[in-house]
């Protein structure tokens, strides 16, 4: 299918092109809300948390020892710590990592975009972990983790257990009260703020998510970072494509629906020659190749062969056929 959609064109004065030609910017957009103002990171002393701890009732139908047990290795391993005072961050590490952002093209310049709420640890999904985590371990004690507890087990083992107290002790006060959406015209480039969300707007009974429909340039790659009160950066998301794809009916002609899009400047290191062992000495690049689509491909075609690469079309010259499109960098 690949050999009959597209025909590669891999001549070094088509990939100089792509190194030397103008490209569109994408209009910036109003933040769904204004970014707040730098506030000290706030903390709470080890005593008053262990206090806190030791004034938690036993929720209701969990056994008073079980409750206890849980409480005690709490304890412990927060004074394991060793610090008397326990300063709020926002959620770090792969673990906390947005790994599933999603997009939904509405077709008239909006997208819809989806992912879930990662902190590890924080059990009952408030936003903050804290001493209230253990109830979800001890209501869910014992039970294999399922879709509907999976975010309780904390460790991952597959299933909720005291070892699913670790994962408080180790992120205890990380939280998360907002998250920003940034852009970028390059997978590894330079990302810019386009929207924040409250954590308040999540949504769900289980493992929160969030939803937000925002006005987007198809061709911009998106990611979703956490902020804790301070405004201080979690770990940066997994960034994702906001696809170009042929307007047109699915069984129409490819080649009659170009869009007209000048190939943008690739980012600086982009475009390089290939000097391994077998390359071709040329200008080449790892994330943009240069096609012709065959007279027979159609829209439905082209736009699924995309849709299966997560590529995106990033430049066109209709009067001769010729499409710039992007793929993400796999490093092999």
């Amino acid at each position: 299918m690949l050999r009959g959609l597209l025909v590669v064109v891999i001549i070094a004065v088509a990939l100089l092109l792509l190194a030397t030609c103008d490209g569109h910017r994408s209009p910036m957009r109003t933040p769904v809300r204004a970014a707040p103002a730098i506030q000290p990171a706030a903390g709470i002393s080890l005593d008053d948390t262990l206090a806190e701890l030791i004034a938690l009732k036993t929720p209701d139908g969990v056994a008073p020892e079980l409750f206890q047990q849980l409480k005690d290795e709490l304890a412990k391993q927060l004074k394991n710590k060793g610090v008397s005072k326990i300063v709020s961050t926002p959620p770090t590490g792969e673990t906390n990592r947005v790994n599933d952002l999603a997009l939904t093209d509405h077709g008239d310049g909006t997208f819809t975009l989806t992912w879930s709420y990662r902190n590890a640890g924080d059990y009952d999904q408030d936003g903050t972990v804290g001493i209230s985590d253990i109830m979800p371990i001890a209501i869910h004690y014992g039970e294999d983790a399922t879709p509907d507890n999976e975010w309780v087990d904390g460790d991952n083992n597959g299933n909720v257990g005291i070892s699913d107290i670790t994962p408080i002790a180790m992120n205890y006060s990380s939280e998360c009260t907002e998250c920003v959406i940034e852009k970028s015209n390059a997978q590894e480039g330079d990302y810019t703020e386009l929207a924040r969300v409250w954590f308040t707007s999540a949504l769900g009974d289980g493992r929160k998510s969030f939803e937000v429909t925002i006005e987007l340039s198809p061709g911009n790659w998106l990611r979703v970072v956490p902020l804790d009160a301070s405004g201080a950066r979690g770990t940066n998301g997994l960034p994702v494509l906001a696809p170009v794809l042929l307007k047109g009916l699915p069984t129409e002609p490819a080649n009659e629906h170009l869009p007209d899009i000048i190939v943008p400047v690739p980012p600086e290191g982009e475009v390089i020659v290939d000097d391994r062992p077998n390359g071709t000495r040329l200008l080449t690049s790892r994330t943009r190749i240069l096609v012709v689509f065959a007279d027979t491909a159609t829209v439905g075609e082209v736009n699924a062969l995309l849709g299966s690469m997560n590529a995106t079309i990033i430049g066109a010259i209709p009067g001769i056929k010729v499409v710039v499109i992007a793929i993400p960098d796999t490093s092999d």
